[in-house]
């Protein structure tokens, strides 16, 4: 276990003490949920042209993605293990935002991301191999948390098989909510 941690830390001051420059900057900005309101946005009214009346059912189960993947990290698994923040934690590390005041296993942004990712990867057969840059997304993501100094890599990569698990199981129970109410319902 100690061996484990040590390698979480490692990786942790190397990719904090990266310089960056301008990608720096990004990745602040990358890791901003509010950022990502156009992407949201926009997946809300794709949803809207190609389902038309249906809408709904993809747009209620990606947030019910969204509020189960928050729920589990958020309030199961961090007030569970209560795991402190590097920017907390650590004297030695490149704080680039502000420090949350919550714990930090697991990482609630890759956690969500991730499970998102997976439920549109899922859902959006029709956008082809280009649907899975919602993935690199995902990933992206949870890089910047790390960078920016506010998760250990575990913290991400914990947070990432969780949003997987989640996305995967949320997009099957959207299918079969869908088979039952909407049989000839394209995907």
């Amino acid at each position: 276990m100690e061996s484990l941690l040590n390698a979480d830390l490692a990786v942790f001051n190397f990719i904090n003490s990266l310089e960056l420059g301008f990608l720096e900057r990004v990745l602040i900005i990358f890791r901003n949920k509010i950022a990502w309101i156009p992407l949201y946005m926009a997946l809300a009214g794709y949803m809207v042209w190609y389902w038309r009346k249906r809408f709904w059912l993809p747009l209620v189960f990606t947030l019910l993605t969204v509020a189960c993947a928050d729920f589990l990290s958020s309030e199961v698994i961090k007030k569970s293990v209560q795991r402190p923040r590097p920017c907390q934690a650590l004297e030695h590390m490149e704080a680039r935002v502000t420090c949350g005041t919550g714990y930090s296993f697991t990482s609630s942004h890759a956690t969500s991301h991730m499970a998102l990712a997976v439920f549109w990867v899922q859902l959006f057969t029709v956008w082809g191999r280009h649907r899975y840059w919602f993935v690199l997304w995902a990933i992206l993501v949870g890089f910047a948390q790390i960078y920016v100094g506010v998760h250990y890599p575990g913290d991400v990569l914990a947070g990432f098989l969780l949003g997987a698990l989640v996305g995967y199981l949320v997009y099957t129970l959207y299918e079969v909510a869908r088979q039952k109410m909407y049989p000839r319902l394209k995907v």
